[in-house]
């Protein structure tokens, strides 16, 4: 048996050795152990494959985007002497209306994101504002009270740039956020704290790069005393604030082509900031552009002193020195509004495609109408300005070759706060290609001459039921409800505690979602309600009804 057994050892290491050979033997005629080869190794078969993308460049990021960043909270703190502060209360007595600046000693603001902060010496600052223009404390004999100070809400605008006698040190370049000024403006009769930011909000979604960029900061006022202002007199809360950018030449300049869009790719921006800025507004009558037989009265350059106040439905904010030049810029406006309203047909249609950009014009008026903006140029002949872009002198203004740009302004009267008084318009539920109550060409010639192009009216629908659809963040109520709901909850407790008293006014310490108190349509709500109570929800329906 184990004789067997060894036999079968055997013959196992036999087939072993058998197989070990065959592999060693195959090994070497492969070559397995030879050096690697020299020649080329089998081509590619595909020796030419297409170049691999270039990536994708970073997005270019608008510097306005970054210091007008909506969705952050940002923080004011201005220390005034008292001597200061009470001369701007003996300003406002003496003319409510007047422009007079006076200084603060430190004005120090922190972005809410905490990558800036600033803190500058002795800015000057003033009241502003039309006819919700306030003086910040009520007071029997323009001197502040320390003992029981009754606080109020007011506009203000902030300059940096300006100088000071017995301060030797030259202001002149010094910039907040690239800006000579600012403007803050409180949330006069708006509960919701949320019309305007998301007005002008609105319109940057919709690529209207004439709008102005806005922010929420919070307004802490500080009075101290003259002769040594490290001792506090006074502080006060005064809440919540819009910050946006000043409607002047700085306006203009952070828009041009050079600075938003340099290679051309977008086809937007101002070729120059060197032109004329008109504001336009209802100041001892309508700027609706007629032709009217005293047109030359409406034109002018705002004068307003201490004593007396001059103003014109049509202001020229730039250029102010060139009103009635050698090459007048009042001229060219009433050339504008002649043309405006007495050329007819095709005459009309390529005179004024050739001056403005009508996409984004009939853009701006889409967005001012899904508003419910009622206190603009169709509804209330009011609340625009007008830009006529050229490099112009006082010598030389090459009418043909200026471009103009119609700028919304002023969007406060928005969102359901409606007034009846004004063509009798529903701002959730009117008909949006009759906007302001009417198609009349006496009374709006720019609107109802440019709608009453088939082409143009078509463009202007297209651009409405953009703004309503739902796959787009604008208007439709899927969207705008969470964004402001966002937005209160980023401004919670800051509601201004301190404020007493608002004269014809109401004090909000809390959002509230109504209207104006004065407001016609007292049943739209902005975050509640069905088609007929939730302004967003009768505003989309209204544009489905009549645009589709």
């Amino acid at each position: 048996m184990k004789n067997v057994v060894n036999m079968k050892n055997i013959k196992f290491l036999l087939v072993v050795i058998l197989i070990l050979t065959f592999v060693f033997i195959a090994c070497v005629n492969t070559d397995v152990f030879d050096p690697p080869p020299t020649t080329e190794p089998n081509p590619d078969p595909n020796p030419n494959p297409d170049p691999k993308p270039d990536p994708e460049p970073d997005p270019v990021i608008n510097p306005l985007d970054i210091n007008f960043d909506i969705n952050t909270l940002g923080r004011i703190e201005l220390t005034v002497p008292v001597g200061e502060w009470n001369l701007l209360l003996e300003y406002y007595h003496l003319n409510r209306k007047n422009k007079e600046r006076v200084r603060a000693s430190r004005f120090v603001y922190t972005d809410g994101k905490g990558s800036s902060v600033v803190d500058y010496p002795n800015i000057s600052f003033r009241i502003r504002g039309n006819t919700s223009r306030r003086e910040p404390e009520v007071t029997s004999d323009r001197k502040h009270n320390s003992l029981n100070p009754q606080w109020q809400s007011a506009h203000f605008k902030m300059d940096f740039r300006r100088n000071f006698n017995g301060i030797n040190v030259n202001y002149s370049n010094r910039r907040f956020l690239n800006y000579r000024a600012v403007n803050l403006k409180w949330f006069k009769d708006d509960a919701t704290f949320c019309r305007e930011p998301f007005s002008y909000d609105l319109f940057n979604r919709f690529d209207i790069w004439t709008a102005s960029r806005v922010k929420y900061v919070k307004l802490i006022i500080k009075i101290t005393e003259d002769d040594d202002e490290s001792v506090l007199i006074s502080q006060a809360d005064f809440g919540l604030y819009m910050m946006f950018e000043d409607f002047d030449r700085e306006l203009l300049t952070h828009r041009l082509k050079s600075l938003i869009d340099p290679d051309g790719s977008k086809g937007i921006g101002f070729s120059s900031d060197r032109g004329d800025l008109w504001k336009c507004r209802y100041i001892n009558g309508p700027a609706n552009l007629e032709n009217v037989g005293n047109l030359d009265n409406m034109i002018g350059v705002e004068d307003i002193t201490l004593q007396y106040t001059r103003e014109y439905t049509y202001d020229l904010s730039t250029n102010e020195s060139h009103l009635d030049s050698q090459a007048s810029a009042r001229q060219q406006f009433k050339q504008f509004i002649y043309n405006l309203n007495t050329k007819t047909g095709d005459d009309f249609k390529t005179w004024i495609s050739a001056l403005m950009d009508i996409d984004l014009f009939l853009k701006t008026i889409a967005v001012e109408t899904a508003l419910g903006h009622w206190d603009n140029y169709w509804g209330n002949h009011n609340n625009y300005y007008l830009y006529f872009d050229g490099h112009f002198s006082a010598i030389n203004r090459d009418y043909n070759s200026s471009k103009l740009y119609f700028i919304p302004y002023d969007l406060d009267n928005t969102l359901g706060s409606g007034s009846r008084n004004v063509n009798n318009i529903d701002a959730g539920t009117q008909n949006p290609l009759f906007w302001g109550g009417h198609r009349d060409t006496n009374r709006n010639p720019l609107i109802t001459k440019v709608l009453a192009i088939p082409e143009y009216e078509e463009k202007y629908k297209e651009y409405l039921k953009m703004l309503a659809d739902p796959e787009n963040d604008l208007i439709h109520p899927v969207r705008s409800i969470p964004r402001i709901q966002t937005w209160h909850n980023m401004l919670e407790g800051n509601f201004g505690n301190d404020i007493v008293r608002n004269i014809g006014s109401q004090t909000f310490k809390q959002v509230v979602d109504m209207p104006a108190y004065w407001s016609a349509d007292q049943k739209y709500r902005l975050l509640t309600g069905d088609d007929n109570t939730n302004f967003f929800r009768a505003k989309v329906k209204s544009i489905e009804q009549y645009c589709n």
